[in-house]
């Protein structure tokens, strides 16, 4: 009996040993990501209310993006990891105010409270466009960094990852596009609704915002339809 409690008391030491053993690279970053988003992301939601009650697989995500410069990340994993970190970090920000309906101040969220990246303290606007925008300046981004609000384009419950991050990319503006919730048509007024973030981003929208629609959309929309923007709707994407 003695030896049968003994043997459960090891397991339980190395479980949660093994389980915060800091990550030690970033392939193995990659990994723990993916793990991440197939638990706690639910069809573009997160299970914020397990995830508050469970936080060490974040917080050992975090704690690694805290650390890693992002230089020293090689080039061919750097997009997908700065894709991944973004989207980490905005989860993280939530959670330390959690239960929330929504962000109640985006711009303190957004523009002034810091984060360890890299070992440098930064907004997730400086990430965004200071960081990722500046070296990627691809607007389909806009389709897979998201911020914490149900008028976001889905979260996926899967990591970015190097090899396969192109049709990642492609597939979430397509889903999203291709989304009567993101986008929808009125053929009546000849008039297409489309989320703010055609607005507030237009110019990364090269040569137009219906061509790069109808480059990315399953339907393509007329060309000669009006451009109309619905309100954001800034709702926690919380799974419920």
């Amino acid at each position: 009996m003695k030896s049968f409690l003994l043997l459960i008391l090891l397991t339980t030491i190395y479980t949660n040993s093994f389980a915060t053993t800091p990550i030690k690279d970033a392939a193995e970053f990659f990994l723990k990501t993916d793990a991440f988003f197939k638990k706690y992301a639910v069809e573009g939601n997160i299970k914020y209310a397990q995830l508050k009650q469970h936080r060490t697989d974040l917080s050992l995500l975090v704690d690694f993006i805290g650390e890693t410069p992002v230089n020293s990340v090689d080039v061919y994993r750097r997009k997908a990891y700065l894709i991944n970190c973004y989207n980490l970090l905005v989860i993280n920000a939530v959670l330390e105010t959690y239960p929330i309906e929504k962000v109640a101040d985006t711009n303190k969220f957004f523009k002034k409270n810091k984060h360890q990246v890299g070992k440098e303290m930064m907004t997730l606007d400086y990430l965004e466009y200071k960081v990722i925008f500046k070296e990627y300046k691809d607007p389909r981004l806009h389709f897979v960094l998201v911020c914490a609000a149900k008028g976001c384009p889905p979260i996926p419950s899967f990591a970015y990852t190097p090899g396969d991050l192109n049709h990642q990319i492609n597939r979430q503006c397509q889903l999203a596009l291709d989304n009567p919730s993101f986008l929808y048509l009125e053929p009546e007024t000849n008039m297409v609704k489309l989320s703010p973030i055609f607005k507030w981003y237009k110019d990364d929208f090269s040569p137009s915002i219906p061509e790069f629609i109808n480059a990315h959309r399953s339907e393509k929309i007329p060309m000669d339809y009006t451009l109309s923007f619905y309100e954001y709707d800034w709702r926690l994407n919380a799974w419920k």
